[in-house]
């Protein structure tokens, strides 16, 4: 009887947690469907969508010109100083709004209209360090003396991204750990693969590397949890199953004793 009511009880516990440790999180945002083949969600037959009719730079980004070496002179070009006098003082929710429906090929072909515009990258973290600029710039957190040039990639490997950012990015595993981060796209440039080959990739400048966790993986991890919780409860179950199984012999011992201390003095007495 006892055993029962204590499965029951614990049954019903593992019932109540179950919805709350496996609960869906929710879907990706549509911006979670921008840029790479990570998530591969979005229709690359469906035109841009701009936030706004005015971009945040608009005009001031018009002699930009693409397809240069990516090296230190790049901090020397005005529109370079541009968006970064813009992020010095921005937040990472200021670039909140960011263009809609854009893949790689847009990148190429529509690079004077997103240029200046907020877009939202997806991606294998490849490395990343620190590059000092030629003079530092007074930000909201202190001076800013270093950009720190992170690449990028689409689990395919074919589509890369390099992304400078004001902030240092944390602690993230090489070829393995998926960041999200949005910048200011600013330009096409060219640098020089490990095979000598030269790769033409897109360049934004922007403010903080976030770890990205789509919606099978934060599943995953809440199942880990569920799991964790059944095993626990199960143990429970185990050990006051056990518990009250020895505690009831004991009082059953007892008690027996008791009867038969009590059988042998009413024998005694006759």
């Amino acid at each position: 009887m006892l055993f029962g009511i204590l499965g029951v009880t614990l049954i019903a516990v593992a019932l109540q947690l179950a919805p709350f440790w496996l609960s869906r999180p929710v879907k990706p945002s549509e911006d979670d469907k921008i840029s790479g083949s990570i998530i591969a969600e979005f229709d690359p037959k469906e035109s841009i969508s701009f936030t706004s009719k005015a971009p945040l730079f608009q005009g001031m980004l018009r002699n930009v010109k693409d397809y240069t070496p990516l090296n230190e002179e790049i901090f020397n070009e005005q529109g370079y100083q541009e968006v970064l006098d813009y992020l010095k003082t921005a937040k990472p929710e200021d670039l909140k709004q960011s263009v809609k429906g854009v893949n790689y090929n847009n990148y190429f072909a529509d690079t004077q209209k997103l240029r200046g515009e907020v877009v939202t990258i997806i991606g294998l973290i490849i490395r990343t360090g620190p590059v000092r600029l030629p003079k530092p710039v007074s930000g909201t957190s202190g001076n800013i003396e270093f950009m720190y040039r992170t690449y990028l990639v689409d689990t395919s490997g074919t589509e890369g991204y390099v992304i400078d950012l004001v902030e240092k990015p944390g602690k993230f595993e090489f070829r393995k750990d998926v960041v999200k981060v949005k910048g200011i796209f600013y330009k096409m440039v060219t640098y020089e693969g490990k095979k000598g080959n030269e790769k033409e990739v897109p360049l934004s400048i922007g403010i903080r590397l976030e770890p990205f966790i789509n919606e099978f993986q934060a599943a995953r991890s809440s199942m880990k949890d569920a799991v964790t919780i059944i095993a626990l409860i199960m143990v429970a179950m185990f050990v006051l199953g056990f518990g009250g199984y020895f505690i009831i012999r004991l009082f059953s011992n007892r008690l027996i004793k008791s009867k038969n201390s009590i059988s042998k003095k009413d024998t005694s007495s006759k």
